[in-house]
């Protein structure tokens, strides 16, 4: 009896233990991509590419983070898939940037941006990492560690060096922890994006037309549309003008009714048909879509 009483404090000790373990760990598995921070004007294709180096501490890094509960995209594998599609589209106009086009291809919930530093003097090594987390659809910045600083090592295993540095201090830990904290808070209240709709040049509907009898003006319209389409009905107006209606933040949900991600492109065309229908009344028949633009987290819409 004493010895079945043991085993079951053993195997509840063991639950406990595992439990706190996990607590550091993401809620859900999200996907991640892991590349390497650019400036301005420079390609991340190129720079991962030209050095081994930034290699080995980019591995370390999706590494570190898959072993805490994401499902990290292998960059090799999709610069290699979207250089593939490229070839095979080749008489294909592809107006996006490298970096774009590698999102589009990877298609993660998270991307992880690390700038890495890289030094050597006296035959000694050191890695310096900065991670940055970044929601794909509205850009916004979810959490950040900055500046880890190995000490210096004799290696010149620069993989070796940056998982060393990953682990000291729990620093992979606090990194997991504040996202998953950011996490928690887009899930409450949802991400932030902006919304701009204009006339254009060759608008057949203004958004001062009034539509039926109570004086309502298409803008009065839509801005009734984005307080009950924006989660929770949380949203904020910006310019307002006879020919511009700005929202300059509209919460939309980190996952639709299916639990699958939902992204600035889904509230972007949710919107398009809005407008739409609001111009088909006005006009007494069916009007096409209007044109819109989605470019970090901002919609912008021209009035058809």
């Amino acid at each position: 009896m004493k010895s079945k009483i043991l085993s079951f404090a053993l195997i509840l000790l063991n639950l406990l233990t595992f439990g706190q373990q996990q607590s550091t760990n993401l809620q859900e598995q999200p996907t991640i991509i892991v590349l390497p921070y650019t400036k301005s004007g420079e390609n991340p294709l190129t720079v991962f590419e030209s050095s081994d180096n930034i290699k080995q501490v980019i591995r370390a890094v999706k590494n570190a983070l898959q072993e805490r509960g994401f499902a990290p995209k292998d960059l090799q594998e999709t610069i290699e898939q979207l250089k593939k599609d490229r070839l095979a589209n080749s008489l294909i106009h592809m107006p996006e940037n490298d970096e774009e086009a590698l999102y589009a291809e990877a298609r993660p919930d998270i991307i992880i941006k690390a700038i890495i530093e890289i030094g050597s003097e006296n035959g000694l090594n050191r890695v310096t990492v900065s991670l940055e987390a970044i929601e794909p659809s509205s850009r916004a910045t979810l959490y950040t560690l900055k500046d880890l600083t190995s000490p210096p090592f004799k290696s010149n295993d620069f993989g070796y060096i940056a998982k060393r540095l990953l682990e000291e201090d729990n620093n992979t830990e606090k990194f997991v922890n504040g996202l998953n904290r950011a996490l928690a808070n887009i899930r409450e209240n949802g991400k932030s994006i902006t919304v701009e709709i204009h006339n254009g040049p060759n608008s057949n509907f203004k958004l001062t037309d009034e539509i039926g009898d109570d004086y309502e003006t298409i803008k009065d319209i839509i801005s009734k549309w984005i307080k009950d389409n924006s989660y929770k009905k949380q949203f904020r107006q910006g310019k307002n003008s006879a020919n511009q209606l700005d929202f300059d933040d509209v919460k939309i949900p980190l996952r639709d009714e299916n639990n699958e991600p939902f992204t600035v492109d889904d509230f972007a065309k949710k919107l398009t048909i809005a407008i739409a229908k609001i111009c088909s009344k006005k006009a007494g028949k069916k009007i096409e879509l209007p044109q819109f633009i989605v470019s970090e987290g901002k919609i912008r819409v021209t009035m058809p």
